[in-house]
């Protein structure tokens, strides 16, 4: 294995990469250059790198096939991306196995995509314009962020989401499992889960709230007072709180199987 460093002062406009199995990192540069630090194994695989264009791909290429990889082939170390301050284009991530964690990026014009098959999802202290990701089987977690758009879909795993702050609108597709927001500050929200409880505390929403669930319980508390919303709680199965109609905030929550229960902090 030999371990190297691509490093480029150049503007992109997008920075791709797409890596099969290892853990990648997202940090801050401490200059004004993009780095990104990486692990060859020339055996097995090696990284193409493209900055010819406005956007920079980071591809890697292997020199083995899927069926033939075996036991032997598994995650050497991770992959380093380091972002300058100054970047505010979009950074596309595909990854089959690992995890993805981004930490203190802080950009307010810079989107995130981030598409995995198998691993986790971490962003911390974080700030920026735009998040959507796609998850097939993992947890993902969102820790003291400020993102104005989030758009999140998920098949198997746990959903962990505390201290966000998004003035535009946050959507969930969930298939499989829990899904926990605490401390959110959002114009919109809008859950779909087919199996799986929804829980949701201290939520202060501006416009309107949506939960539809097919199985799982929902549990909501919201940071205003009851005259603040107009509540809409429908069950075939369970128990719902009443309706009420007072205030502009619509909240709307459905779910086949399973109680809802609304609280009010106020």
């Amino acid at each position: 294995m030999e371990s190297k460093t691509y490093t480029s002062d150049k503007e992109f406009k997008k920075i791709v990469i797409e890596e099969v199995e290892k853990d990648i990192d997202i940090q801050k540069s401490k200059d004004n250059k993009i780095h990104f630090e990486y692990v060859e194994n020339l055996k097995y695989y090696f990284f193409d790198i493209d900055d010819s264009s406005s956007t920079l791909t980071i591809k890697r290429k292997d020199k083995r096939t899927t069926f033939n990889r075996g036991s032997s082939f598994s995650i050497d170390n991770k992959d380093v991306l380091y972002i300058p301050l100054e970047y505010s284009g979009t950074i596309d991530i595909n990854l089959t196995v690992g995890n993805i964690n981004v930490d203190g990026i802080k950009n307010e014009e810079m989107a995130f995509s981030l598409n995995l098959t198998s691993g986790d999802i971490n962003i911390e202290s974080s700030n920026f314009k735009s998040l959507k990701c796609e998850l097939a089987a993992g947890d993902i977690s969102l820790n003291n962020i400020i993102i104005k758009e989030v758009n999140i879909n998920k098949t198997n795993g746990s959903l962990n989401i505390k201290d966000l702050k998004n003035n535009n609108s946050f959507l969930l597709y969930s298939d499989n499992g829990l899904n926990s927001l605490e401390d959110i500050v959002s114009d919109s929200i809008g859950i779909e889960s087919n199996n799986g409880d929804s829980n949701l505390k201290n939520i202060d929403i501006k416009s309107s709230l949506n939960i539809k669930n097919n199985t799982g319980k929902i549990n909501l508390s919201l940071s205003g007072s009851k005259i603040d919303y107009s509540i809409s709680a429908v069950t075939n199965i369970g128990t719902t709180p009443s309706s009420s109609t007072f205030g502009d905030i619509k909240i709307i929550l459905s779910t086949n199987v399973g109680d809802i229960k609304v609280t009010f902090l106020k």
